[in-house]
């Protein structure tokens, strides 16, 4: 960001009691929030990129698909226990 960017800037006691009104804020305006503790950057809070999402499917991709999940992982032969 260039010096002549505003940046919203809260303290760290005013982020605790308004945490998630704020990160909505964030969300909702895409503008970072800088969180400061006695004048010190501590934490920039910045909304996740766009992320492209599947209307129909919105767990598409998300899910690890296991044919046969009854099946030991490994032979019997090689557990510990069985030797």
């Amino acid at each position: 960001m260039s010096a002549s960017t505003t940046r919203r800037t809260v303290g760290v006691a005013e982020f605790k009691a308004r945490c998630t009104h704020l990160i909505e804020e964030v969300r909702r305006t895409r503008q970072p929030l800088l969180v400061t503790r006695r004048g010190q950057p501590v934490v920039l809070v910045v909304a996740p990129p766009d992320l492209e999402v599947d209307d129909a499917n919105p767990l598409l991709g998300t899910i690890l698909h296991e044919d046969d999940i009854v099946s030991p992982a490994v032979e019997a032969s090689e557990w510990e226990a069985m030797r």
